[in-house]
């Protein structure tokens, strides 16, 4: 009850004393810390009643308690995260303070606190890795990312600092034939900790570094010859390292390589510690498909028809696959250029469909989990991304498969949102259809309904209706095909400005535009409907460089009567009043 009273910060006190009482010693070389769960536990170590009797004094496992629950929580926010593992590590360096300064047996850091704490800075960035404008702009070993501005990184070297303390105190009482030495011994959790944190920091060296920590991880094992070594575990967070590189020729050839080690190593040895299980596969079908890259897809299939066969022949539920394996596989077909690879994500979705169907035995169900709106998402964007005459149709048609399952089924895994009704737009767009401006408006249709009938994920966005007005100003049709075309896009403009669904920006503003240019051959039409585009957008202060360029390319006239475009100049943002971009968020040339 004291361990659970400390946790949540519910116990008093007054000093930091060692046994026997009062410590009159000053702590000004500590920095003064007001965390609740910190100085609590700093400070409880003599609570005494008024005959100087101890009534509450911390030992070991007390700040083992507290410690672990600095590491405990994957899913808490990245803010809060990082607040723990301060807190964690201010308070182990309070216990080395306390027992090497003062002399305090109590607070003496063990093995256990020491992981503790390198599991809290693992946590800081885990699950997330690299940004997505990271990964959108292709960085690689030699871009200029500032690692040293990075919290996640940072918390990745204080762990690496930590651990490497760990092995250098171990080593000391080893040499000093200290029977103490395994109360500081670097375990599994240790080493696999510290991979994992430099494999969520988005450092440009994070598979190095990952790489690095299991090869020390793996000598020292061997050398202290004491039955432990470099697990599935460790194994798995180096794929997971790999799998969040932004080099996606690498990303493959080392998921192969760890994973073709791993089943060496068990082939040899008949170790189970070491046999690639679940998510050393799902993390390398995720390495192979992420990026794209010509193959990936295919090897990723094949590693997870892999797992299908295994768990057939052995039952093993270590490497049985769940939707996660699949998804990612679906996924990276729909990322995949080679023709009919639509049609592959497609088999994949029905497979995973057909393993939960009524019919199917549970003996028989080879899959865990159900089909979810990610897996549908990834297979509606390979039939956009195709190119096929019928990708659009079999786009919407799962489109409606989700709604129906979600509807009928009550299966909430599958309820379709805006993103959802979206992508199926922009398949609509990408396509050769001379109907898919309406096509596209019949989808915002849909989604109106449904959002009236109270469905608040099916709200349309801005997105939304620029992706409306891309697909109107990509139609390749006859004269009456643009002209329609025309007036959806003025429609669904003219919709957003009337609703409560957003703001138009300027994105939506230079879609626009640009649907004009390719629509409207006319150059006296197309000049006055892009003033009157351009008067709004000025109205708004949603004018910004991208706008100003789009302008000149549709309708040079117009731009040529803009301020400082005298004697053809080129017209800068800043040569613009400043109500007209008062409301972009960025400005520039």
């Amino acid at each position: 009850l004291f361990q659970l009273m400390l946790t949540k910060g519910l116990v008093e006190s007054n000093n930091d004393g060692r046994d026997g009482g009062n410590d009159d010693e000053s702590d000004d070389d500590m920095e003064e810390d007001n965390d609740d769960e910190v100085s609590t536990t700093e400070n409880i170590t003599t609570r005494q009643d008024k005959g100087g009797r101890i009534l509450a004094k911390p030992d070991s496992h007390t700040y083992s308690t507290v410690l672990t629950t600095f590491s405990r929580g994957s899913d808490v926010k990245r803010s809060e995260a990082a607040t723990n593992a301060y807190k964690a590590v201010k308070l182990l360096k309070r216990m080395e303070h306390m027992f090497y300064e003062k002399g305090n047996v109590s607070a003496r850091p063990n093995a256990v606190h020491y992981a503790a704490v390198i599991t809290a800075l693992s946590r800081i960035n885990r699950g997330r890795g690299r940004s997505r404008r990271q990964h959108r702009r292709g960085r690689n070993e030699s871009d200029d990312y500032d690692d040293e501005n990075n919290e996640a990184v940072t918390a990745a070297k204080t762990a690496e600092e930590l651990l490497y303390d760990m092995e250098r105190l171990y080593d000391k009482h080893y040499d000093d034939n200290d029977s103490d030495r395994d109360l500081m011994k670097p375990d599994e959790r240790a080493y696999t900790s510290v991979i994992l944190a430099w494999a969520s920091s988005g450092s440009k060296h994070a598979v190095q570094k990952a790489e690095e920590t299991l090869e020390r991880m793996e000598k020292r094992f061997a050398m202290l010859d004491e039955g432990s070594i470099a697990d599935v575990d460790a194994y798995s967070a180096v794929l997971h390292a790999v799998s969040m590189s932004p080099n996606g020729d690498e990303a493959i050839e080392k998921s192969r390589q760890i994973l073709d080690k791993m089943e060496m190593k068990y082939l040899h040895s008949g170790d189970e510690r070491c046999r690639p299980n679940r998510e050393c596969y799902t993390a390398a079908i995720i390495a192979m498909t992420r990026h794209g890259r010509e193959g990936g897809a295919e090897e990723a299939e094949n590693l997870l028809k892999k797992m299908i066969e295994q768990y057939r022949a052995t039952r093993n539920e270590s490497v049985r696959p769940d939707v996660v394996a699949f998804s990612a596989v679906i996924d990276g077909w729909s990322r995949s250029k080679r023709r009919g690879s639509a049609k592959r994500a497609q088999e994949w979705l029905d497979l995973l469909e057909d393993f939960h169907s009524d019919d199917v035995d549970d003996s028989d169900k080879i899959v865990t989990g159900r089909p979810n709106a990610i897996t549908y998402t990834s297979v509606i964007n390979a039939w956009g991304n195709s190119r096929e005459a019928e990708g659009p149709s079999r786009a919407e048609e799962l489109l409606d498969r989700m709604q129906k399952r979600y509807l009928e089924d009550g299966d909430l895994a599958c309820k379709p949102d805006s993103r959802m009704y979206t992508s199926v737009i922009n398949a609509w767009g990408r396509s050769l259809a001379p109907d898919k401006a309406q096509r596209a408006w019949d989808i915002l249709t849909r989604m109106k309904e449904r959002y009236e009938d109270g469905d608040i994920d099916a709200r349309p966005n801005v997105i939304t209706f620029t992706s409306i007005i891309n697909a109107c100003g990509r139609t390749k049709g006859n004269h009456t095909a643009r002209k329609e075309s025309v007036r959806i896009a003025l429609k669904t403009m003219a919709e957003l400005q009337n609703s409560n669904f957003g703001r138009p920006d300027p994105f939506i503003y230079r879609s626009l535009l640009d649907a004009f240019g390719n629509l409207v051959p006319d150059k006296e039409e197309r000049r006055r409907l892009s003033a009157v585009v351009f008067e709004r957008c000025c109205r708004d202060g949603m004018v910004d460089s991208s706008v100003l360029e789009m302008l000149g390319r549709v309708s040079p006239a117009l731009y040529d009567q803009l301020p400082g475009a005298e004697g053809g100049k080129r017209v800068y943002i800043e040569d613009l009043p400043d109500k007209w971009k008062c409301n972009v968020r960025q400005r520039g040339r």
